[in-house]
C-alpha cells in the first residue's frame, strides 16, 4: 500500500518494506484541542492481508479543559515509538477530535 513518507494527517497506513521484519516506527505527533475536545492520534496493527491484529489504540492526545484562558486550545508535540506487534506488517493511523498531524521520522527493521 503506502511506503515511508514524511507528513500525514487523517487516515494513513504504513506498510513495512517487502522482505523485512518490521520492528518499530518513530513518529512525531502533533495534537491540538479546544475547550473540552481533544486532538488524538490512534493506531491499529494489520497483517499483510489487512486483517486486524490489534484494533485502535490511542497513541497520543491532548485533552483540553476549560482553564483560565477559557479553553481556547493547546498544542502538544511529542515523539512516539510504536512497535510492530507480532504478525503485523502494517500500522494504520487516524486522527480524532479537534486536530492532529504526524511525521514519520524513522523505521527500524531487519
Amino acid at each position: 500500500m503506502n511506503n515511508f513518507r514524511g507528513n500525514f494527517s487523517g487516515s494513513y497506513t504504513y506498510t513495512a518494506p517487502a522482505g523485512t521484519t518490521p520492528i518499530s516506527l518513530t513518529v512525531n505527533v502533533n495534537t491540538s484541542g479546544a475547550s473540552n475536545s481533544a486532538g488524538i492520534m490512534e493506531a491499529r496493527w494489520l497483517n499483510s492481508a489487512s486483517g486486524i491484529i490489534k484494533d485502535w489504540t490511542r497513541i497520543s492526545g491532548t485533552n483540553i479543559t476549560w482553564g483560565r484562558d477559557g479553553g481556547s486550545g493547546m498544542i502538544d508535540s511529542e515523539l512516539a515509538t510504536i512497535p510492530f506487534i507480532t504478525g503485523s506488517s502494517k500500522i494504520e493511523f487516524r486522527g480524532a477530535g479537534w486536530g492532529y498531524t504526524g511525521t514519520l521520522i524513522s523505521y527500524t527493521h531487519y
